[in-house]
């Protein structure tokens, strides 16, 4: 099943207090796909990039060169349209890009492949006393690719920018399995609103439900200057076993 993530970011000098903010989900059929197959999964993304009036310059050839700046840190990357936002002095332009989640070899943190990804790991879970087999994973961000960006969207506007150092990181996980799955968000998130600043805080999802991790300012800061931020532990629960919470 293909994720689906908005990454909000603001593109122009005047509009340093804009609110960013990456918005997603992942399944958990892919994220064990992803380890048993070592083949990158498809990431779809909406960037929206809101900024007074942009939507009257769709046509603009700086739009286009806008594209292709972001096109060349991701798969791909088209432009899908301008609208006024009802409510806001904001318009937005939105560019639907592709990046992927991957299964990197080892602990080590490697070159992103692109701005933005998602990398699963396996790893041992101790649960109920029994060690069992699970899966870490984190967002991945590259700043090489960050400052071509911003080098190439100075070069089509010397007004113009891309700021993602404050940004704010929401993303579901949604259990698509037909059992249960335990997961371990990381300290430093919102949880459905609660916030977790203890370790093992654990919950069960069922099948068809999802929850809602939210980065912290410290999260999300460690994700754009540490390259990296955790999101979650997960595992596959033996029939016995109970969480601590359930969804």
């Amino acid at each position: 099943m293909l994720k689906k993530i908005a990454l909000t970011c603001c593109v122009a000098a005047s509009l340093s207090a804009c609110k960013q903010e990456v918005v997603g989900t992942l399944y958990v059929r892919d994220l064990l796909e992803v380890l048993e197959t070592k083949k990158d999964i498809p990431v779809d993304i909406s960037i929206n990039i809101y900024e007074m009036g942009i939507a009257k310059k769709c046509n603009d050839p700086k739009s286009d060169q806008i594209v292709k700046a972001v096109a060349a840190q991701f798969q791909s990357a088209t432009l899908a349209g301008c609208e006024v936002v009802k409510g806001s002095m904001r318009d937005r332009m939105t560019i639907k890009a592709t990046t992927v989640l991957t299964a990197p070899e080892g602990r080590e943190l490697s070159p992103g492949k692109y701005l933005l990804q998602f990398d699963a790991m396996k790893t041992p879970v101790t649960n109920n006393n029994k060690q069992v087999d699970g899966l870490f994973f984190i967002a991945h961000f590259s700043r090489d690719k960050y400052e071509e960006i911003r080098k190439a969207i100075r070069a089509v506007d010397m007004m113009a920018n891309i700021d993602l150092e404050e940004v704010d990181v929401k993303i579901s996980i949604n259990n698509d399995l037909r059992s249960d799955v335990v997961v371990i968000p990381t300290i430093g998130s919102f949880v459905d609103g609660h916030p977790v600043d203890v370790d093992n805080v654990s919950l069960t999802l069922q099948p068809r439900k999802e929850i809602e991790a939210v980065f912290g300012n410290v999260k999300s800061a460690s994700l754009t200057m540490n390259q990296w931020a955790a999101v979650a532990t997960l595992f596959e629960p033996d029939s016995s076993d109970k969480a601590a919470t359930s969804q």
